[in-house]
């Protein structure tokens, strides 16, 4: 148990020191890209880590259970990982780029984005090659190697537009080049941490096929679970405009800061999964970790409706007004958020990702319900985060029900 308090504090330390770059880094976007500015960054920076989960077919997971499992060495492992990710790169890439031809084409003509493409290409490489690496930190329990990972390009994008801002050379074009240059910049680090200590590094390709059938559906999990988070953002942008987006893409930054004790605890449980005993007994664990984290962020979520009417205006600035009433109906999803987190960290991590999926599924599919039917009674920014919270509670019910069917389950003999 402190093994694994340690772990999330870890993870925690590395994840609030993210949030604290990136809360300077929000400010700073906010203020000087405009609501418009910020949903069409928005919507890109999206679909960019939206082609990194689906994009690694899966084997950040496959590689973390089986390194972990010890079915696989970690030299075996990266050997796969780094024969993958050029050509995996260059596709992910492609369908980026073509998924985003219009909004490209408007920020060209409308802001001189000179090299867009190029920074938006070599985003996708370093967010895929980042992923991928951090299977082998996650199979092999090195919390501090992947908080380092996970937090460091992150770090460095904001220190990129401090500098940017201060120079005043800050426009989504350059946004987009700082997002891609701190995945860039730590490639070299994390894979000299990741072939560090391991075992003789060998290109096992025949390993390829079935790590892959056993890490699909993990990253079908990983999409769906991004993809959760930013149907707003794309709905609202199809059909308000970017600036709508940008009202709904800034509350949601904000809220996300709240939830980030919740996600280190998640990724710890799934760290320990991957290398734990059964699903029921690992259930049984996180069941008491995720209501007694979901009660907490009840009162959190509470205190963050009271206080977003001052909160906004000091954060994003007086263009974000329309931003509060949906910080305050995303503050309410915190708590079934904080559950969904952690259970779907232990169902993935315990080699069940077909449950998960079908979980996240369900979630995914009354979200895309919802946002039509609630637009027709509230403001289309409000109609999105009402969707976006009956998601959550739909998904935390799902594994609720999960959970206190694998705890009552008997024993395997």
């Amino acid at each position: 148990m402190k093994t694994l308090a340690l772990k999330a504090a870890t993870i925690l330390g590395s994840r609030m020191l993210t949030r604290a770059t990136q809360v300077v880094a929000l400010v700073l976007l906010a203020r000087v890209l405009s609501p418009a500015g910020f949903g069409a960054y928005g919507v890109l920076t999206s679909a960019v880590f939206l082609s990194g989960q689906v994009g690694n077919l899966g084997l950040r997971q496959s590689a973390a259970h089986r390194i972990g499992q010890k079915r696989m060495s970690d030299g075996d492992a990266m050997g796969v990982l780094l024969a993958f990710w050029p050509p995996a790169a260059v596709v992910c890439a492609g369908v980026v780029l073509a998924f985003n031809s219009a909004a490209l084409g408007d920020l060209a003509a409308g802001d001189g984005a000179f090299g867009l493409e190029a920074a938006l290409a070599l985003a996708v490489a370093g967010v895929l090659f980042t992923v991928l690496v951090q299977g082998v930190f996650l199979g092999r329990g090195e919390i501090r190697n992947f908080s380092l990972a996970d937090a460091g390009p992150r770090v460095l994008q904001s220190a990129c537009i401090a500098v940017l801002w201060l120079v005043g050379l800050l426009t989504v074009a350059t946004a987009v080049w700082s997002f891609a240059l701190g995945f860039l910049l730590l490639i070299p680090v994390t894979a000299w941490l990741a072939l560090r200590g391991a075992s003789p590094l060998r290109l096992r390709l025949a390993e390829a096929p079935d790590m892959v059938r056993h890490g699909l559906i993990f990253a079908a999990s990983m999409f769906l679970i991004t993809l959760q988070g930013r149907i707003g953002v794309f709905w609202l942008t199809s059909t308000e405009g970017p600036v709508a987006a940008g009202q709904f893409f800034a509350a949601q930054r904000v809220t996300e800061i709240v939830l980030e004790l919740a996600t280190a605890v998640g990724l710890v449980l799934f760290s320990e999964a991957t290398r734990a005993g059964s699903l029921k007994d690992n259930m049984a664990a996180a069941l008491k970790t995720a209501l007694l984290l979901s009660g907490t962020f009840l009162v959190i979520g509470a205190a963050v409706a009271l206080a977003a009417p001052f909160v906004v205006p000091l954060v994003l600035g007086e263009a974000y007004a329309e931003a509060v009433p949906i910080v305050r109906i995303l503050a309410l999803g915190l708590a079934p958020a904080t559950f969904v987190k952690i259970m779907n960290g232990v169902v993935a991590g315990s080699g069940k990702p077909a449950l998960s999926a079908a979980v996240i599924g369900g979630a995914v599919l009354t979200n895309l319900t919802a946002i039509p039917m609630l637009s027709q009674i509230m403001a289309s920014e409000e109609a999105a985060a009402g969707a976006f919270v009956s998601a959550m509670i739909t998904a935390a019910a799902l594994y609720a029900a999960i959970g206190l069917r694998s705890k009552s389950a008997p024993a395997r003999t």
